[in-house]
């Protein structure tokens, strides 16, 4: 079973997708790809269908999410400095105008501690790319102060939004993510989030991000496909 607090949301009632992702991926062994098939209400116990290399989140007859093994498509970026991160920063959009400003992962009413508070606004001289520096907080480590893999999944969900956000003005909702962990950062290290633009067809906005830990080394990359809302 799993079960995600309310601490964990995204949009308002519904579990951070990043977040949700990560915890399903941890019933697959290894690189995963995971497809979010309805919103995830929180507080409420799910279970969880494993079949060889697949998963699914249940609530009830309803497929939440489905998971399978799967090694992302994709080329991380180069790394940057955690001083061009903190640059980076300053120019999130969410300080001016945040949709889900509880949101676990970007939110900016969290506390520390809290939330993940990663903050990716755009790199200078750099079209559709976002970074953001990220100080991992006890609360989120396991028992050897490591990093626990769905709080990697989650700091690698919203950045890949903010390539665009501020160009597009609709609200966006994550459809799918797919993660590949190479190792995990320490409480209090200093890490740099990346997010760019990998194409847009439609309403589908297809992403990268990347996180780099202290000396510059890739420790986990990610692929995500983000779906504009509907206008009304």
């Amino acid at each position: 079973m799993i079960t995600i607090p309310k601490a964990f949301s995204g949009p308002p009632g519904t579990g951070n997708g990043g977040y949700v992702c990560g915890s399903l991926a941890g019933h697959i062994s290894g690189p995963a790809e995971v497809t979010l098939n309805v919103p995830c209400p929180l507080d409420t116990p799910l279970s969880v269908v494993e079949h060889a290399d697949r998963a699914a989140l249940m609530h009830g007859d309803i497929e939440v999410a489905t998971g399978k093994l799967s090694f992302p498509d994709i080329r991380a970026r180069d790394a940057i400095s955690f001083d061009q991160a903190v640059a980076a920063s300053g120019d999130f959009s969410g300080f001016q105008y945040h949709p889900y400003p509880g949101c676990f992962v970007c939110g900016t009413d969290l506390a520390e501690g809290d939330g993940l508070r990663i903050y990716a606004g755009r790199v200078q001289g750099q079209k559709n790319v976002v970074a953001a520096p990220w100080l991992p907080h006890k609360n989120h480590a396991d028992a050897e102060g490591l990093i626990e893999d769905k709080m990697i999944w989650s700091a690698l969900d919203c950045p890949g939004a903010f390539t665009v956000m501020g160009e597009e003005e609709t609200p966006m909702l994550l459809g799918r993510l797919g993660v590949q962990i190479f190792g995990r950062p320490s409480v209090g290290e200093p890490c740099v989030v990346q997010g760019w633009l990998e194409e847009k067809e439609g309403r589908k906005v297809m992403v990268g991000t990347g996180l780099y830990g202290e000396d510059g080394n890739l420790l986990a990359v990610g692929k995500a496909t983000w779906i504009l809302a509907k206008q009304e």
